[in-house]
């Protein structure tokens, strides 16, 4: 993902997009934009997640 320094950044995750719910992945945010281009990531022991990147401006 390209970052922007204005706003920041959270990696969600969920089992199911249907239902959800969305829950912030441990230690991955709410962080700055970086101004370029940043990486997340999740370790996780479920055969299937599904990520989002959560964006908030000020």
């Amino acid at each position: 993902m390209t970052a922007g320094g204005a706003v920041t950044y959270t990696l969600q995750a969920t089992t199911n997009l249907v239902t959800g719910p969305w829950v912030d992945v441990p230690g991955q945010g709410p962080r700055p934009g970086a101004g370029g281009a940043d990486e997340m990531s999740a370790a996780s022991a479920s055969p299937a997640r599904f990520y989002r990147v959560k964006v908030a401006v000020p």
